[in-house]
């Protein structure tokens, strides 16, 4: 028979508690571990919905916008129908009249011109064809004829148109230089009464019309001569240098 001692008593009892103690950290350790794992697992439930309720997209339009489908179209357009007719159109009646549509035409083939002339008027050729006279009556060659005589001649070789004019001017009485277009050629034009020879003592008086134009390196010379004094044909004598056509 074995009799238990007081010591083999509190050994034994050491033991036992011994064993306790690894099972009870056991249970606390898995109680901790369930513990963390449970309140992770709150902690990611939480994430996901707070994820899931910031992630909400509104996908309510407004399908209650108002569309205006009452376009309103005007059709009243005022269309303007009284277009106004100009029913006054000016009409010109005023045919140009030629004022030597009757006259005669006289043409110089030696020197090279035509010229119009009043159809009742004579015409007198110098034998050389290089003056010619125009007037009422037959004229004399190298005379100035009776009176309101028109003449064309071509000056000769040599003339100097400024010594022509300078004592043609002296001879006048406030004689007037003008400029005048003669067959498409500028021309000098003198007109003025004759003053009284001072050495005769005759004449004065006389009226002269005397034009000067440059053509092909020649001068001519148209003029308008009245011994009466009396101005009849002014008006013929401007369609007469008008009239003037150079062919050569």
């Amino acid at each position: 028979m074995h009799i238990l001692r007081p010591f083999d008593v509190a050994q034994g009892s050491g033991r036992a508690g011994n064993t306790l103690i690894p099972v009870v950290a056991i249970i606390f350790a898995v109680l901790a571990a369930a513990a963390v794992v449970y309140f992770g697992f709150v902690q990611e439930l939480g994430k996901n919905e707070n994820a899931n309720v910031n992630s909400v997209v509104v996908t309510n339009k407004n399908v209650n916008a108002a569309v205006n489908t009452n376009s309103v179209a005007n059709a009243n357009v005022v269309v303007n129908t009284n277009v106004p007719v100009n029913t006054n159109q000016a009409t010109n009646t005023n045919t140009v009249v030629d004022p030597t549509a009757g006259w005669k035409t006289y043409t110089n083939t030696s020197i090279g011109y035509t010229v119009k002339y009043p159809p009742t008027w004579n015409i007198y050729t110098c034998p050389d064809n290089i003056a010619v006279w125009f007037g009422t009556t037959p004229i004399p060659c190298q005379s100035e004829g009776p009176g309101n005589d028109f003449v064309i001649d071509r000056m000769q070789t040599g003339f100097s148109l400024a010594t022509t004019i300078s004592e043609t001017k002296s001879g006048m009485v406030a004689p007037k230089e003008t400029t005048v277009i003669v067959g498409g050629e500028s021309g000098t034009r003198l007109t003025g009464t004759m003053k009284i020879d001072s050495e005769t003592m005759t004449g004065g008086g006389e009226y002269k019309d005397d034009v000067y134009v440059l053509h092909g390196g020649r001068y001519y010379h148209l003029g308008y001569f009245i011994n009466s004094g009396e101005v009849k044909y002014a008006t013929e004598f401007k369609y007469f240098l008008e009239s003037v056509t150079f062919t050569k």
